[in-house]
């Protein structure tokens, strides 16, 4: 009878994990009685393990790395266990999924949520430089993650007692909305990209101080950029329902699938970055907590969240405009660029995201590149405090933009008719983009397949996918006529 070597780990703490060599039968012709009755004495013997070995005095329940639960007499179950495998055991807890857990020298807990994703070494070694910061109690990557100038996109980062605010970096408030339209679902992409037109610069159709204070924003020496997307990996993408997995909740919520959607992502524009020069003189210097410098951080902080998704409120009022309607409701509105101060009897910590959501404040939507689709995504509601309540915001870069500037031009050139290529994705959308620079590090091969970022968080047990989306129309830039 062939051996596999297994590492067993505890459902609730990964740490915590041993490896064994068990026995295992070959079932491929066995009747369902034998495999049931061999499932349950392997079964058995994994919680004999997780007793002696890791002390899981309770220890009750089996699980794959996959989630499926061992002690039935499924055979597909019985195939997935292989040499090298992760099994996990819990003394009664639902499945929590798999860990990849790693640990500096002063044993701050680090996880990377990545299997089906690579990860760039050099975002690895800016995680795990994290944990070196003072009042820092747990670390976390996010499938996305990427390397930033200085620290990590797609990271979280717990404190206990002070705050970083360079950790959110200067984009404060930075997420996505989501809003239904009445747009017909069969768009042409083209005939609606021309129309849409004269949503950059100050918006003159309107009172930025009006539009400001239904948000309890106050006027700042920014408000000229409010209703307008900006640089980067911003955008507003008209989409469609392209596949319905949970059709009951689709249409709690109030989205027709026969009506397109618009996805908005922007933040605070030059807003953020001078609340982090006011505030963050140095990097690794934190701010304690209670401290009036954290206060007012907090405050301004607070603010331009609230700035950011008034913000992203009227680029859907704007872009749709263009098309002679306006946003009929708001779906969602998550911030992926913040931080958040949770406060108990005994303790107070900050969870510093940078490029991340939280899994704890409902649906989410997690787009790919301009040439992908997007997912309309479900957290799970349990707690997940390996991944300090979070997940990914997006695909996440491969490509640093500077290496895009320097190769993708040679590969695609540089002619008008190159340009119009990279204007047109393999789906059949249509990119507004009037930046030749932006097309080149905007560019789909930039980025990391968001198929797998998903894949990830699933397998992890950190929600559900519940509609995939197709882009129509990406909005990234067009120049004032």
């Amino acid at each position: 009878m062939p051996s596999l070597r297994l590492t067993i780990a505890k459902n609730s703490n990964q740490q915590q994990r041993t490896i064994v060599l068990v026995s295992i039968p070959d079932l491929n012709n066995a009747s369902s009685a034998i495999v049931s009755e061999e499932m349950i004495q392997f079964k058995g013997r994994i919680i004999q393990f997780a007793k002696t070995k890791l002390r899981l005095i309770k220890a009750c329940r089996v699980f794959l790395a996959d989630g499926s639960e061992v002690g039935g007499g499924d055979l597909g179950v019985w195939r997935r266990i292989e040499n090298d495998g992760v099994i996990l055991v819990s003394a009664g807890e639902d499945f929590i999924g798999t860990q990849k857990i790693q640990t500096n020298t002063d044993d701050i807990p680090l996880t990377i949520l990545a299997h089906h994703v690579e990860i760039d070494p050099l975002a690895t070694s800016q995680l795990k430089a994290l944990c070196k910061l003072g009042g820092v109690v747990r670390v976390a990557g996010m499938p996305d993650l990427h390397p930033g100038n200085r620290f990590p996109i797609g990271a979280v980062v717990v404190c206990e007692g002070c705050a970083y605010p360079a950790l959110v970096g200067s984009d404060v408030g930075c997420g996505m909305s989501l809003f239904t339209t009445q747009l017909a679902f069969n768009l042409f992409p083209e005939k609606t990209a021309q129309k849409i037109r004269g949503i950059e610069g100050p918006w003159l159709e309107g009172c930025t101080t009006d539009w400001l204070a239904k948000g309890d924003v106050s006027p700042t020496p920014f408000d000229d950029q409010l209703g307008t997307v900006g640089a980067g990996n911003h955008f507003a993408e008209i989409q469609v329902v392209e596949h319905v997995e949970d059709e009951v909740l689709l249409r709690d919520l109030g989205i027709d699938v026969g009506k397109a959607l618009l996805l908005v992502h922007s933040g605070s524009r030059a807003l953020g970055p001078s609340i982090l020069a006011k505030h963050a003189s140095t990097a690794t210097v934190p701010l304690t907590h209670p401290s009036s410098e954290l206060t007012a951080y907090l405050s301004d902080h607070n603010m331009a969240m609230r700035w950011a998704s008034r913000n992203r409120d009227l680029i859907a009022q704007r872009l749709l405009s263009c098309l002679n309607t306006s946003p009929e409701r708001k779906v969602l509105d998550i911030c992926h660029n913040w931080m958040e101060m949770v406060s108990t009897d005994t303790q107070t910590q900050f969870i510093h995201r940078k490029g991340a959501a939280p899994s704890d404040r409902g649906l989410c939507v997690i787009p790919g590149s301009r040439g992908s689709f997007s997912y309309l995504f479900l957290p799970n509601p349990t707690a997940q405090p390996h991944t300090a309540n979070s997940l990914a915001h997006g695909a996440g870069r491969t490509t640093p933009r500077k290496k895009a500037l320097a190769s993708l031009p040679l590969k695609y050139g540089k002619t008008p008719q190159a340009m119009e290529g990279l204007r047109r994705t393999h789906l059949g959308s249509v990119v507004v983009c009037d930046e030749k620079d932006l097309l080149y590090e905007e560019a789909p091969e930039c980025y990391k397949e968001v198929d797998s970022v998903v894949k990830d968080l699933v397998e992890a047990n950190v929600g559900r996918v519940i509609a995939t989306l197709r882009p129509v129309v990406t909005y990234k830039v067009r120049k004032m006529s």
